[in-house]
């Protein structure tokens, strides 16, 4: 195993698709099958669950793939955090990057943050973690070179699409409904929903969308807190809706009800047409969609 299969792994666990996968990282399908089965034999323990015949995937993970996927995001975090040693030790006159992350979206951009500071060492990478609205402001004051947005916008900023997620809306079954389908929508927004302080403009979203198919959830409170958030969803005192990497959890008693095709959650790149920062279009030259 390596920092290439890590990230293969992660990749192919998001994207579902090892087509996909193998067309980003400029490899053949069967050798990223092959990768991931090399994986599971040194483990011992498969990582996605089979398919029809046990023969073809679904590439949905299992809970040792859980396991793994989490141990395999701490790795490339580790290792972004030597290589950033490493230049500090070799005295480098780094080149600034100053970027603006949203709550919702700092593990989603980590990976891209990897692949800029694998190509392009000499690049010293500033962040700046605050809401939507103050990451568009901060590009036009040009205290940021960089910002990711969970919305669109037009000139004087340009834009890239990184990441598109389902929405869903993550809850507590009662033993009853643990035994039968997931509830629908309907019956879920009956509990009382608690929303990510700090994610107002996801939460607008959420709810512009729920009202629009009359819909019209009672808020217990918002926290910025994800730890306490997902207890009150364990306790059963409420529900929550977040996008999908947020809910992945191995709870048997959380289930997940996906609020696709009328909820997406984007995030968008964002930077000023007229930037003049030379790091800029290194980033670029990284992120794919």
């Amino acid at each position: 195993m390596n920092i290439r299969d890590c990230e293969i792994f992660i990749h192919l666990s998001e994207c579902k698709s090892s087509s996909r996968t193998a067309l980003h990282f400029q490899l053949s399908q069967p050798a990223i099958i092959k990768i991931i089965s090399n994986i599971e034999h040194q483990l011992g323990k498969e990582l996605f669950y089979k398919g029809i015949q046990q023969r073809k995937r679904n590439f949905e993970l299992t809970q040792a793939g859980i396991i793994y996927k989490r141990f395999c995001e701490s790795v490339i975090a580790q290792h972004f955090q030597c290589i950033q040693q490493l230049d500090e030790l070799n005295g480098y006159k780094n080149e600034q990057l100053r970027i603006g992350i949203p709550p919702l979206g700092a593990s989603i951009i980590g990976k891209y943050l990897v692949n800029l500071k694998l190509k392009f060492p000499h690049i010293k990478l500033n962040f700046t973690e605050t809401s939507a609205a103050q990451i568009e402001t901060q590009l036009l004051a040009k205290e940021l070179d960089l910002g990711f947005l969970p919305y669109e916008t037009h000139a004087p900023f340009l834009q890239r699409e990184i990441y598109r997620s389902d929405i869903y809306a993550l809850y507590r079954s009662s033993q009853r409904e643990t035994e039968e389908q997931h509830l629908s929508m309907q019956d879920v927004s009956k509990k009382t929903l608690i929303l990510l302080k700090d994610a107002e403009n996801f939460n607008q979203i959420v709810l512009k969308g729920l009202a629009e198919r009359g819909m019209s959830p009672e808020i217990c409170c918002k926290t910025s807190q994800l730890d306490f958030l997902f207890s009150m969803v364990e306790s059963g005192v409420a529900y929550t809706i977040l996008p999908k990497p947020y809910t992945q959890f191995q709870h048997r008693q959380f289930k997940t009800l996906s609020l696709f095709p009328f909820l997406q959650w984007k995030l968008n790149m964002t930077w000023l047409e007229d930037n003049q920062n030379p790091v800029v279009s290194s980033w670029l030259n990284v992120v794919r969609l």
